[in-house]
């Protein structure tokens, strides 16, 4: 399980400089978009839709990692009330439920990529195809939904054991 979740911890790492590396992009492109604009007055064609593309992997990329790095903001005070035993037994229930959530959506994001891909779907302006960007947001979703399920067999292990 320790080489699983080493293995998953780098992935997720690699998206989330990735996600990283999309920021920094985004900031020049919106700079250059500035500049064009105001210097000769020919702003950079698409500029609206690239951050749009931009966003959805900052998004889809850095969501597991910071799944890993427990950056997320949770509600814990109904369970910081309960007995160590039952609150053990409440978070594996979330954490299930959670790791059942994500993976839908992981499935429904490929079904619709799928969906995107037959009609052909393009952005108006630049008529990028959007399916890959589908495609790498479900990828995000995916690792996060593996990083779900690494903590909710570690909660459910700690059940067990009680």
């Amino acid at each position: 399980m320790e080489k699983f979740e080493n293995l998953i911890a780098k992935s997720c790492r690699l998206m989330d400089k990735v996600a990283g590396l999309c920021v920094a992009g985004t900031v020049f492109l919106i700079v250059i978009n500035v500049l064009m604009r105001t210097i000769f007055n020919r702003p950079f064609l698409g500029t609206y839709e690239y951050v749009g593309f931009s966003t959805t992997l900052i998004v889809g990329f850095s969501l597991a990692y910071c799944a890993i790095m427990e950056g997320h903001v949770t509600v814990d005070l109904l369970t910081n009330q309960l007995p160590n035993g039952v609150r053990d037994v409440v978070v594996s229930l979330a954490e299930v439920v959670s790791f059942s959530f994500v993976t839908i959506v992981t499935w429904q994001l490929v079904k619709y990529a799928g969906n995107i891909q037959l009609t052909g779907e393009v952005s108006p302006t630049t008529e990028v195809p959007l399916y890959p960007f589908i495609y790498l947001v479900a990828l995000g979703f995916l690792a996060l939904s593996l990083v779900v399920l690494g903590k909710t067999v570690k909660y459910i292990r700690k059940v067990v054991e009680i």
